[in-house]
């Protein structure tokens, strides 16, 4: 976000070669304060059409546009941040050139995942040559603005034609318990998203 100094009255007095004190004459000292008064809220409008043209500061029917030019469609009642947040998956799974590296890039990208909250496992190392499994914690997945099916759609996109990625949440529970049973309550559980 651009700021913008919003001074322009006092810019006009100062650069203003006036030989008399300008509060001597009311008039042109009023006439002074509506030219800067428009300037300021043109500053202010060009500081929210600067705003509207990037992704992370667009809103509504800006943000609407930029949905656009992805080839999405904003849905009906769908707020900002999540077609923000769809925008930038599917920018990522258009992108993908489908390396290892790239696909990690996506994951963090698409869930906003840090690179210890995830694990991927890729052909040959996985029971199907054709899936890439990835393993993301619980937490990353209820914290994202999109849906478990959002998120694996986008990470099936941004895999080869050929592949499909099968992702699994994991986290960790606890059983209540005493001093005497040490280690008996903590577990981690898993699940898988189609």
């Amino acid at each position: 976000m651009v700021t913008f100094e919003h001074d322009n009255i006092d810019n006009l007095i100062g650069n203003l070669d006036y030989p008399k004190p300008l509060n001597s004459n009311p008039t042109i000292y009023g006439l002074l304060g509506v030219f800067g008064e428009e300037t300021n809220r043109l500053d202010l409008d060009i500081e929210h059409l600067y705003d509207q043209r990037f992704l992370e500061t667009a809103t509504g029917n800006e943000l609407r546009k930029l949905a656009e030019e992805v080839g999405l469609k904003r849905r009906d009642g769908e707020s900002d941040e999540h077609l923000r947040k769809r925008i930038i998956a599917e920018y990522v799974a258009l992108r993908s050139d489908t390396t290892y590296d790239q696909f990690a890039t996506a994951v963090m990208n698409i869930t906003g995942a840090g690179s210890s909250q995830f694990s991927i496992a890729t052909p040959p190392n996985t029971v199907n040559n054709k899936v890439v499994e990835v393993l993301l914690q619980q937490t990353v997945a209820e914290n994202s603005v999109l849906t478990q099916d959002e998120i694996a759609d986008y990470l099936n996109r941004a895999v080869s034609a050929d592949a499909r990625v099968e992702l699994t949440l994991e986290g960790t529970f606890g059983f209540e318990g005493d001093a005497d049973n040490d280690g008996f309550n903590e577990g981690t559980w898993s699940s898988s998203v189609e």
